[in-house]
């Protein structure tokens, strides 16, 4: 199995963070801060369904180690 580099990891995050505009319209979505989400190297695991949820951004995209597009429901 492949390490994934940084990049790679915060790639969907940075799509996330498109999506919504700002860390700070992302965080108000979320109800946390900003701050919180400039701590955030990739989107974290109790987070993604949320992140999901307000971007439209598939979990399989958001965190493929957590959720493979192969297990995606059809």
């Amino acid at each position: 199995m492949a390490i994934l580099s940084i990049d790679e990891h915060d790639a969907p995050l940075r799509k996330a963070l498109k999506v919504m505009g700002s860390r700070a319209k992302l965080g108000a979505a979320l109800g946390i801060s900003k701050q919180t989400i400039s701590q955030w190297k990739r989107v974290p695991a109790e987070r993604v369904m949320q992140v999901e949820e307000v971007t439209k951004i598939p979990r399989s995209v958001l965190r493929p180690d957590l959720y493979p597009k192969d297990r995606e429901r059809k």
